[in-house]
């Protein structure tokens, strides 16, 4: 789950909106418990995702939500980042490492959000808007790339390249690009925050749809605000 949630922030801020729209047919807000659940529901869902905390805030989507839909059809694409790495042939090891990395990335990003407008579609859906703010994606793949071409030094100490130069001797080039790409990853999942220091910040308006299941508010879609 943690795999499903970070990619579908990810693909927020990859395109700067969420699939689907808000509905044309509105109601006016109202000041009633279901509002202030509702908030509660939208405003945790985004707090667990800025905290890091990806498997709960899988909590808060519906089991049939159109969110998870737009995650399984992002995962079916391939990351921009990845591209980055060229034809390396990664180890399942090294690739749950890097779907890691992908997911503190996107954590990492995450800024800060603030709740809007929430509409009552009906007594067992409304309609909440969001401002989340985020780093700016292209500055996050630029600074990454920039990273690994000027960065290196600062990982492969001299201890770490007899280390490796062992790995190539004994294992080959694909496993020593893995190892050196595990690291990378390790590196730059700690120090995100000094490699992005630079990255400008953008603003995604989006429209979460709220629905009652079993009595429980939870997000049943997401979509991008007008």
């Amino acid at each position: 789950m943690n795999r499903l949630a970070g990619s579908f922030l990810l693909s927020v801020l990859l395109c700067f909106s969420m699939a689907g729209c808000a509905a044309e047919n509105t109601a006016e807000q109202t000041g009633t418990d279901d509002v202030s659940e509702v908030r509660n529901t939208v405003d945790a869902y985004l707090s667990s995702l800025e905290d890091g905390d990806l498997q709960k805030s899988a909590d808060y989507l519906a089991d049939n939500s159109k969110v998870h839909q737009l995650m399984e059809e992002y995962e079916q694409q391939t990351s921009p980042i990845l591209e980055i790495f060229g034809d390396i042939e990664m180890t399942d090891e090294l690739k749950d490492q890097y779907e890691h990395f992908a997911d503190q990335i996107v954590t990492l990003s995450f800024r800060s959000h603030e709740i809007g407008e929430i509409t009552k579609i009906s007594d067992t859906e409304y309609q909440v808007q969001a401002d989340i703010t985020s780093v700016d994606y292209d500055d996050v793949s630029h600074a990454v790339r920039s990273f690994l071409s000027s960065g290196r030094d600062q990982i492969l100490t001299e201890e770490k390249k007899k280390e490796l130069k062992k790995i190539y001797d004994e294992q080959g080039q694909t496993a020593l690009d893995n190892a050196i790409l595990s690291e990378m990853f390790d590196y730059m999942t700690v120090h995100f925050d000094e490699i992005a220091k630079d990255c400008s910040t953008v603003k995604i308006t989006a429209v979460f749809t709220v629905t009652k299941e079993n009595d429980v508010w939870k997000i049943s879609d997401a979509g991008s605000g007008q």
